[in-house]
């Protein structure tokens, strides 16, 4: 059994509506790697149901995958505001996993009450993912789809764990041209390492 750190804003989809209505679709994901790991989800897998957007984020209760493969009825809504215009029935861009309720936890477990835990400390789903931004994806994205994709200049940025900068990549002219992500296995204290090749004409280094 896998273990998944999903996370939903409270105001909108909260662990009290789960456990009002027992199974949902976990619709409304519109982050390319976030469906990604869906797709690697299997029936039976255990949900950490993170609340979002709140001060300080952290995991409500307990859930589990009891299906795969879900078409997000969302996309084809467009009055919703996850409609999305290029999905077609026979074609649709956006899936998903129902997931199931199985517990509310007592308190509220905050992810840095988690991380700081001696226990959990290499647990993968508390690590800081490297490309979490969707601009980023929608840039990769981009290159390959749009005709009148133009390059960029980016700041690439080297961080400690603290988050705090420590050495920048100035990239003139960069397209990226693939995006590679290592195998993961959710049972194991593992890195997942993801990698953008670029092309550019030239970097300088601050």
């Amino acid at each position: 059994m896998n273990y998944w750190l999903m996370k939903s804003e409270p105001d909108e989809f909260s662990i009290a509506d789960l456990a009002r209505k027992q199974v949902e679709p976990w619709t409304g994901v519109r982050n390319y790697m976030a469906r990604f790991h869906m797709r690697a989800m299997q029936i039976g897998d255990a949900v950490l149901f993170h609340h979002s957007s709140v001060d300080p984020p952290g995991v409500a209760g307990l859930a589990k995958v009891v299906k795969t493969g879900v078409i997000d009825e969302k996309q084809f809504q467009k009055r919703n505001k996850y409609y999305e215009p290029r999905a077609t029935r026979e074609k649709p861009i956006w899936d998903c996993v129902e997931v199931e309720y199985v517990a509310t936890f007592p308190f509220f477990v905050s992810m840095d009450r988690m991380r700081a835990h001696p226990a959990l400390t290499d647990m993968l789903v508390l690590k800081r993912g490297m490309l979490t931004d969707s601009q980023v994806i929608k840039w990769f994205l981009a290159a390959f789809r749009d005709r009148e994709f133009k390059p960029a200049d980016i700041n690439v940025i080297l961080m400690n764990e603290k988050g705090e900068p420590l050495r920048t990549w100035k990239v003139a002219h960069a397209i990226p041209k693939k995006w590679l992500v290592s195998d993961m296995n959710a049972n194991e204290s593992s890195v997942v390492i993801e990698t953008m090749e670029l092309t550019y004409r030239y970097f300088t280094i601050q």
